[in-house]
């Protein structure tokens, strides 16, 4: 049992000055979940102290709760010196019928004693398990009902003087407000006049029965983390209230008396021996406590202290068990200590304590007799913490020395050990098939053997004088192979040092970052085309709803001019917008970086629409010239990458001819048959005939030898900082991708011609290409709902779709066009929805209208790119989606089809 109220402070005290304020006082209590916070002035001694019966005074009388504390506490605060007993902390307490008690030390608020601190301290539970919850309940309770407002509550409390109230239903509670839950309301104030009870209270209610034991009652409530618990008779309904308070009013005077006495005789039996006395006060580090027969700690020195990290007084009174819990030990039951003392006159444990900082002890235990009477024991007990890591750091040791040699040679990392001057000593087998070099090429040479040339020489110089200072070195660097083929590595080089304290050694460990540096590359490369996909998308949406009007109006105009001279020129101003469209969808699909959709491709078309959208990536000052064939060369392929592949070549044509006197740029497509020195080139493809894309360039050249590794990963010609190595290897993937051929002649100073070799679809798929229908389908008069929330689209549109024989409605977005829809769904005959819409976009309004009509044909437009506008279909059905801006012919045969589909 502790001897003061010192032993009993826990934790950290929360206080505050007088210049805070009543709100941030209510947020502090509620926020560290505590009741009461101490007012300190600024010497911090106590002034006064705000509680939960002060913030329900504050509420019950609509106090600002922006007013300083200092207008509002509750003052002078009773408060006990450090050194005070606990019998006369309960003394106090009880006297002055006050729930809390400001604890000082040397004058200063220090911590804060209540009701549960003292039931923790003092030895009650024998008393209680005598007593029943029926002696000790109170039995008058304020009750309320579940409808009765907060305000009435609070009010009741407050005259009162209760610390909580029950709400009850037909006499059995069903929930119960305390003192605690008022900070809470604090948060719903601007409403509470309409706040009941039932919105704040603690449903269900811990509960227990008249006869359950009062030991019982108190054990519920340290569990559960209250302080009221409710009584109930057989019937369930409320008898009375258990609180700390009434626990604490259960003990009577002579018991109190009864149980200062003991711990007084205790400390004077033990602390009699003159030589024991010394022994304690000695300096040695064995920890020593004297126990009672409780096993209640009665004198302790000041290594018991050190070691379970305390201080010497704070033992006194607390169970043998209880202190090394507190230290994180597991102690063996009393039972057993008694048990073997009595078999062996001693008793002799290791035990270890939790947490990431583990320590073991060895205790032993004797008797402590006076005469034939046993006055307690006696513990002794010695850290051999260390003793234990050295006996393990022993065995590590050897088995690192047994396992060390195996480790370095099945390692995936390259390792090289150098003795202090940098002579490799030992390479691993991983380091000899990164490198290229076997051991024996490299024991007894220097690092410089992988030098590249990428590392000026200050790199190397502030590496060697990072290590031979005694620091580790780490980063990355580009090495070279013994063929010459550089590589990316990550290493790690740490000095080796000998019991002097001199470095011995160095080991350098490395790891061939190649395919991560391609991975980092194509990361990059693909957040780049994400960036401009997300700008050219929201370009496009607004510039492709622009072209809609326009194309619609110039569409219109023709219509209504007939024959008259202008019309064709209006039908130029047409045609130009809807080139301005296509460069739109070369960029969206430049952009978009998904898997690949293999389709037949116009090539003749397509490359010229490439060469419009990138002409700006050459120079003016550098003649291009590009010659390509009339006639309508097909090929399976995606224009994704097809178009990569022309970008990359012509980057790489412009990057060689920088520099030139007469620079010169050439791109060509023409038709291929196969030559017999061709096929014997490439002996596979079976195909008769190709297209053949050439881009020749008459700049620096490409080297005989290092015309093998162009097409290789992160392998570049150019000076560093000007290429990545990537560009090549892509257009090669992509070309195999194809089932295509890439051929390169070039030399040194000679320029550089790429032939590119793409099978052609057969003529059965150009006639089907060629044999799309054409022209302006008119309807026959049907109803159709059109959805847009740009005017000048929807005003355009409507115009075209009555031009094309159509009734129009229209709507401005999603939620009209449902209303419209819901009002007449039979006189409807197709729905036209934008994708994109403030109020209800496309797809969401398509799958509403569907669940009211499901055979309601829909077409859903869209400025942004087609193909992720199909990835976003909710429709349980197919979809159709068409691209802003349409040709009138493509939208009146898609209406047709619509209209007319089985």
């Amino acid at each position: 049992m502790p001897a003061n109220i010192e032993q009993l402070l826990t934790g950290e005290l929360y206080s505050v000055d007088l210049t805070a304020t009543a709100a941030e006082v209510v947020s502090l209590m509620r926020h560290k979940r505590i009741s009461c916070v101490p007012v300190v002035d600024d010497a911090g001694i106590a002034v006064g102290i705000m509680t939960e019966r002060d913030v329900m005074r504050l509420i019950h009388r609509s106090m600002d709760m922006n007013q300083t504390v200092a207008t509002v506490m509750s003052h002078p605060v009773r408060t006990a010196s450090s050194d005070t007993s606990i019998f006369d902390a309960y003394e106090l307490l009880k006297r002055g019928e006050i729930r809390h008690l400001v604890v000082t030390r040397h004058g200063l608020a220090a911590g804060v004693l209540t009701h549960s601190d003292l039931m923790r301290a003092v030895g009650m539970f024998e008393l209680l398990q005598r007593k029943s919850a029926s002696d000790i309940m109170l039995s008058s309770v304020a009750r309320i009902a579940s409808d009765d407002l907060v305000q009435e509550v609070i009010a009741l409390m407050v005259e009162r003087e209760v610390t909580s109230v029950v709400i009850t239903h037909e006499r059995r509670p069903v929930g119960i407000i305390t003192e605690r839950d008022i900070p809470v309301v604090l948060e719903r104030v601007d409403h509470l006049h309409t706040l009941t009870a039932a919105d704040v209270m603690s449903s269900p209610v811990q509960m227990v029965q008249l006869n359950t034991s009062a030991y019982e009652a108190a054990e519920k409530l340290r569990r559960n983390h209250i302080r009221q618990l409710v009584v109930i008779d057989h019937d369930g309904c409320m008898a009375g209230i258990i609180t700390q308070s009434s626990l604490l009013m259960a003990f009577d005077a002579r018991y109190v008396e009864h149980m200062r006495n003991q711990l007084q005789l205790a400390q004077e039996r033990l602390s009699q021996g003159v030589l024991l006395t010394n022994i304690m006060n000695s300096a040695i580090d064995t920890a020593i406590m004297a126990l009672d027969c409780e096993m209640m700690i009665v004198i302790a020195n000041p290594a018991a202290a050190a070691m379970f990290s305390s201080e010497s007084d704070m033992f006194i009174g607390l169970k043998w068990q209880q202190a090394m819990e507190q230290a994180r030990f597991t102690a063996p039951e009393p039972s057993v200590i008694v048990g073997e003392i009595a078999d062996h006159g001693t008793c002799k444990h290791m035990i270890t304590s939790s947490g990431e900082d583990k320590r073991s002890i060895e205790i032993t235990v004797s008797a402590i007799w006076e005469k034939d009477e046993k006055l307690g024991y006696l513990l002794l007990a010695r850290d051999i913490t260390e003793r234990l890591n050295r006996e393990q750091e022993r065995d590590a040791r050897m088995q690192q020395l047994r396992t060390l040699s195996g480790a370095l040679d099945a390692a995936g990392e390259g390792i090289m050990i150098t003795d202090p001057q940098g002579v490799i000593q030992y390479v691993n087998p991983a380091l000899c098939l990164q490198s290229g070099y076997a051991a024996d090429e490299l024991v007894g040479q220097t690092p410089a053997r992988f030098k590249s040339g990428r590392q000026e020489a200050a790199f190397y110089t502030a590496m060697w004088q990072r290590i031979s200072s005694g620091h580790i070195w780490e980063g990355k660097l580009v090495d070279r192979r013994k063929n010459g083929d550089m590589y990316h590595v990550l290493m790690s080089i740490a000095p080796v040092f000998d019991e002097s304290g001199s470095i011995s050694n160095y080991v350098g460990i490395q790891q061939d970052m190649t395919d991560h540096a391609m991975l980092e590359e194509q990361l990059r490369q693909s957040q780049k085309m994400e960036s401009i996909g997300t700008l050219v998308g929201g370009i496009a949406h607004d510039f492709n709803n622009m072209l809609a009007g326009m194309t619609g109006n110039l569409y219109l105009a023709r219509t209504m001019l007939g024959t008259h001279p202008a019309v064709s020129r209006l039908a130029v101003v047409e045609e130009l917008g809807f080139r301005a469209a296509k460069m739109i969808q070369q960029l969206l699909t430049f952009a978009r970086k998904d898997s690949i959709q293999m389709k037949p491709v116009r090539l003749t078309s397509f490359l010229q629409e490439v060469l419009d959208l990138n002409r700006l990536a050459i120079p003016e000052s550098i003649p291009f010239y590009s010659s390509i064939i009339e006639r309508e060369l097909i090929v399976l392929g995606d224009e994704t990458q097809l178009q990569q592949v022309v970008i990359n070549l012509l980057t790489n044509a412009h990057d060689a001819v920088s520099g030139q006197q007469s620079p010169l740029i050439t791109l060509r497509l023409d038709e291929y048959i196969p030559d017999a020195a061709f096929r014997s080139r490439h002996p596979s493809p079976d195909e008769s005939v190709f297209a053949r894309l050439t881009v020749a360039d008459n700049g620096c050249g490409i080297p005989e030898e290092k015309l093998g590794k162009i097409f290789d990963p992160f392998y570049t010609t150019k000076e560093v900082g000007k290429g990545t190595g990537l560009g090549l290897s892509m257009v090669y993937g992509a070309v195999q991708s194809h089932r295509g051929i890439i051929e390169v002649e070039s030399g040194e100073g000679r320029g550089a011609h790429f032939h590119i070799y793409l099978p052609l679809l057969g003529e059965e798929v150009r006639l089907q290409l060629d044999e799309e229908p054409c022209g302006v389908v008119n309807g026959h008069g049907e109803m159709i709902l059109l959805v847009d929330d740009e005017a000048s689209v929807r005003e355009t549109g409507q115009a075209v779709l009555e031009n094309l024989n159509y009734q129009v409605l229209t709507a401005v977005d999603g939620e009209q066009a449902v209303e419209i829809f819901a009002a007449n769904p039979a006189a409807i005959d197709l729905v036209i929805l934008d994708l994109v819409m403030p109020r209800l976009g496309g797809w969401a309004a398509a799958s509403r209208i569907k669940s009211i009509r499901a055979d309601i044909p829909v077409l859903l437009a869209t400025g942004y790119d087609r193909e992720d506008a199909l990835k976003q279909n909710t429709l349980d059905e197919g979809a159709v989606v068409i691209g802003k801006p349409y040709q009138v012919s493509e939208l009146s045969r898609i209406l047709r089809e619509l209209l007319y589909q089985p």
